[in-house]
């Protein structure tokens, strides 16, 4: 016991008085009254009511005595420390919401395993956090009956974790309350704030923090990429676990199987697949069943309905690349038309294509209809080809050609639509024109700065110069050549990135209000938050979440509790101390001597 009021504690002197008076007090003297001899024989019974009355007037003292050093303690303020568990005021519960959490796990999953372990962690008034890749509160401060509801209707997204971003808002809601804060996740983080500071930072602030670890080992193959474009898809699948597999790939459109593949994959590695990119909904699935279905499934959504009209002006008959990506690609309407035959007073492409044109066949004037063509809107791509220079192409070529040079590697120097998915900045190597300085926009260009792909205005119309031999270069061979003139074609349309229609979970994007449908079912809203995987309806256009996260998918991975920083975040049940003042209980002990004594006097009847 301690003592607010030390000094109080000499008022334990007034004791001192009140033992005197009652060693000083006069003593009764015995007579004998021969009245009163008749009671001799019930000598028993008298001597037991002296005893008792002699019993009471001691008893009187004691009551005073007990009164005046409670008085003298009330004075001091003492008080206690005492283990105080923090929980039994305020409980907030984070429970991960993210896509790892629905990995299996005993009976169900992990998220049931958590919301099971939450349930029986109520206590006081409940706060409830749903650890997304943006923590979302759920309640603050609720009763029992409220947290218990809100439990029962909680269900997992699919997005990544952020258990560090969670715990601090978990410390904005308890404000300058103390509380509990219990974790029930797999701790497989791969956002927001570091666990273990925010660990801290709410240890520091006098908060208990308890981790739940709902990890475990786990069978699992999934889709970990996916670069969706107008023409291919490519999908990387990773094996995560220890021993090779073998997976068979299914493409369903519109919910008919269009292809499918089989892959072997080694332990811990990652096969790459492409499939042309069908226009509607499709769907691209692993049929095997594991500890984790969610990176089974790729949804792809190609909204392009109309086909671009491309004309190909070339005099090739055989080998010639860029026609056969055109024709690949399932959104381009592509015409071919060999000089002298060209009729360029019956144009109505958006985009035209020349190639590999014979300069001895070419009818004079036709490339300035042309030109008047690409100034009223369409666009143009000039493909590098030898005596490019002695064509007459009218005013529409946008650079200087000088002699050709050897091969030299191809680098890229703007990222845009249809560089972006080039997986090497210096992707190709090819024989190119000596170009002087220009004031085109270099898209792609040579080791020594020599402009190869360039691009620029022609009235309304853009005209792009792709300065690559493709008979001569490694590029027409790769995949990524039929992607990139998609992409090209796209752009130059003005058709929208289909990227933007094909998102990542996490994702949100406002719109204005109206009725969304998500894969969960209808609502309505004016922002689409993209936590689910499946299919998107609105503003009258279909998109995809999918979760594309390796760190997620992971989800038998050695997570933070298990490694090196174990020690340092080891789950246990943490208490608190707390100072409890004993003023009250002093006062009512007083309060309860004095009614005693009063009822001792009246009962005794000397008042």
């Amino acid at each position: 016991m301690e003592f607010t009021n030390p000094w109080g504690l000499y008022a334990l002197g007034s004791l001192i008085p009140l033992i005197i008076i009652y060693l000083i007090r006069p003593k009764p003297v015995e007579k004998i009254i021969p009245s009163l001899m008749f009671i001799i024989q019930e000598k028993k019974v008298t001597r037991r009511q002296a005893f008792f009355r002699r019993f009471v007037n001691n008893l009187i003292f004691f009551l005073q005595f007990l009164a005046l050093t409670a008085l003298a303690f009330a004075v001091a303020s003492p008080f206690i420390t005492i283990p105080f568990a923090t929980s039994s005021e305020n409980t907030v519960l984070v429970i991960d919401g993210s896509a790892s959490m629905q990995a299996s796990h005993g009976l169900g999953t992990r998220f049931t395993s958590a919301v099971s372990g939450a349930r029986d962690s109520v206590a006081g008034k409940v706060s409830i956090i749903l650890a997304e890749n943006i923590p979302n509160s759920l309640l603050a401060k609720g009763s029992k009956s409220e947290a218990l509801s809100v439990l029962g209707k909680l269900k997992p997204k699919a997005t990544s974790t952020n258990i560090g971003d969670a715990l601090l808002m978990a410390n904005d809601m308890l404000g300058t309350e103390k509380g509990k804060i219990i974790v029930f996740s797999d701790f497989l983080s791969t956002e927001g704030s570091d666990i273990m500071v925010a660990k801290r930072r709410l240890e520091a602030s006098g908060h208990a923090v308890e981790f739940r670890d709902l990890s475990s080992e786990a069978d699992n193959a999934g889709i970990i990429g996916a670069d969706v474009s107008r023409a291919l898809t490519k999908l990387k699948v990773k094996n995560f676990n220890r021993e090779g597999i073998g997976v068979s790939i299914s493409v369903l459109n519109e919910g008919k199987k269009i292809d499918e593949a089989s892959i072997s994959i080694q332990p811990d590695s990652i096969e790459e697949l492409s499939f042309t990119t069908p226009r509607g909904k499709t769907e691209i699935v692993i049929d095997r069943k594991d500890d984790f279905m969610l990176d089974n499934r790729v949804f792809i959504s190609n909204p392009f309905k109309q086909k671009t009209k491309v004309l190909l002006v070339s005099n090739l008959e055989d080998d010639n690349y860029v026609g056969a990506a055109m024709e690949a690609s399932p959104d381009v309407a592509l015409e071919t038309r060999m000089p002298p035959t060209i009729n360029p007073e019956r144009l109505d492409h958006e985009i035209i294509i020349v190639n590999e044109v014979d300069r001895q066949l070419l009818v004079p004037g036709d490339f300035e209809l042309i030109s008047r063509h690409i100034k009223n809107g369409a666009s143009i791509v000039i493909m590098a080809q030898d005596e490019l220079s002695s064509i007459a192409l009218s005013d529409l070529l946008p650079v200087t050609i000088g002699s050709k040079q050897k091969s030299s590697p191809v680098c890229v120097q703007i990222t845009n639509r249809f560089t972006k998915h080039l997986s090497n900045a210096c992707f190709t190597s090819s024989p190119y024109f000596d170009l002087p300085a220009n004031q085109t926009s270099v898209i792609a260009s040579t080791e020594n700065d020599v402009p190869v792909i360039t691009m620029r205005e022609h009235g309304n119309g853009k005209v792009v110069y792709y300065g690559i031999f493709d008979r001569e270069s490694d590029f027409k061979s790769s995949e990524e050549y039929p992607i990139f003139w998609a992409e090209l074609i796209g752009f130059l349309s003005g058709t929208e990135d289909i990227r933007n229609f094909n998102l990542r979970t996490g994702d949100i994007l406002p719109v204005l209000e109206q009725e969304i449908e998500t894969p969960g079912g209808k609502l309505t809203a004016n922002r689409v938050d993209f936590d689910e995987t499946g299919f998107y309806s609105f503003s009258g256009r279909e998109y995809s979440a999918n979760l594309i996260n390796e760190k997620e998918s992971n989800v038998g991975a050695i997570n933070l509790l298990k490694s090196e920083k174990a020690a340092l975040l080891a789950a246990g049940e943490e208490e608190s101390e707390k100072e409890v003042s004993l003023d009250l209980a002093l006062i009512g002990l007083i309060a309860l001597l004095l009614f005693a004594e009063l009822f001792i006097v009246k009962f005794r009847g000397d008042a």
